[in-house]
């Protein structure tokens, strides 16, 4: 299918696009195509000549224009696609509070995600947080758009690439070659450098960590992201990835680094940290919070690998000797030109 660029949309471009896609989505079997073309058409132009989100322009439409349409108010239009698997609907996942479904991309011709949340200030706050760090290692966002559900909640449709899997899905199915974990190390530790230059994740773990298909890093869920200047007191991240300092008092300077440290350790050893082991979360802090300060040497660091050094040193109970992420590049990079 041609792609379309959503400054040219026109009249007949949509028609043939809506063609083309009826053999992709059933929903659309039974439409007018002209009716529906000249609709997106005129609501492009509205939403153009407003500069307001066109769902409430549509609603006098409703009949035309089902849910499954989405158009943003810079007039991308996106289809919700419905794929089967033996009968059964497959979804691309779901999440504590997000659902994310397969969707077309009509400028583009390609499939993406749609990721659909609660609209509340962490979630902005994390999407804000993305769209400025926007370049190295982070997840990228085609398009957002803000509506309410039936019960009138008030939630954000998220559009962005399809990434094959999240790391601990390829980690726990043996999908990474072990020559590949090194080089998917690499471009993690300068992503994480890359956030903290201006702040932290705050959430750093193998679910929030993406691969595409040649295996290239984007971090994603930055809902628990604070700029450097900023002071928060809620609890961020998750228990069995944060430090010893943060639960102590709460310092959160060097908490990616350590978060990322346990993340290389999982993957380049093929074992979880010890505490990571344990049944509960308050027995999981605990345990974090009494580390002794070598706790690195009770470790099984097996079979060996040069990276070995940067691990430990990201796993240093001291925060003042624990290393950042951009050391953690640099000595990556000596490692890797020697």
């Amino acid at each position: 299918m041609t792609a379309i660029s959503p400054h040219t949309l026109d009249y007949k471009s949509i028609a043939a696009s809506l063609e083309t896609l009826t053999d992709q989505v059933l929903d659309y079997r039974q439409l007018n195509i002209n009716a529906i073309s000249q609709l997106f058409h005129d609501t492009v132009k509205h939403a153009r000549k407003t500069k307001t989100d066109v769902r409430l322009f549509r609603q006098n439409y409703i009949q035309l224009l089902p849910s499954s349409v989405h158009i943003t108010l810079t007039g991308n239009i996106y289809f919700d696609l419905k794929i089967y698997n033996n009968n059964i609907r497959i979804y691309l996942g779901c999440g504590s509070d997000k659902k994310a479904k397969h969707c077309f991309d009509v400028a583009r011709g390609i499939k993406i995600a749609r990721i659909v949340g609660e609209n509340c200030p962490q979630t902005q706050k994390g999407l804000d947080a993305m769209k400025k760090l926007a370049g190295i290692g982070i997840a990228e966002i085609y398009d957002t758009i803000y509506f309410s559900d039936k019960k009138g909640v008030e939630k954000i449709a998220i559009f962005q690439p399809i990434y094959k899997y999240n790391l601990r899905e390829a980690l726990a199915s043996f999908k990474i070659a072990n020559g590949q974990k090194e080089e998917i190390a690499y471009q993690l530790t300068k992503a994480v450098a890359h956030i903290n230059q201006s702040g932290i994740h705050g959430d750093l773990k193998p679910e929030n960590i993406l691969l595409d298909s040649n295996h290239g890093v984007a971090i994603t869920d930055f809902d628990f992201y604070l700029d450097h200047h900023e002071e928060s007191n809620k609890p961020r991240g998750t228990c069995t990835w944060t430090s010893p300092e943060y639960i102590s008092h709460r310092r959160r300077d060097k908490l990616d680094a350590w978060a990322l440290g346990a993340i290389l350790y999982n993957m380049l050893y093929n074992q979880r940290l010890p505490f990571q082991n344990l049944k509960t979360a308050l027995e999981v802090l605990r345990a974090i919070r009494y580390l002794p300060l070598n706790w690195q040497d009770q470790l099984s660091f097996t079979p060996k690998h040069r990276l070995e050094p940067i691990i430990r040193d990201l796993l240093q109970v001291d925060p003042d000797k624990r290393i950042s992420a951009q050391t953690a590049v640099e000595m990556f990079e000596k490692i890797r030109d020697s």
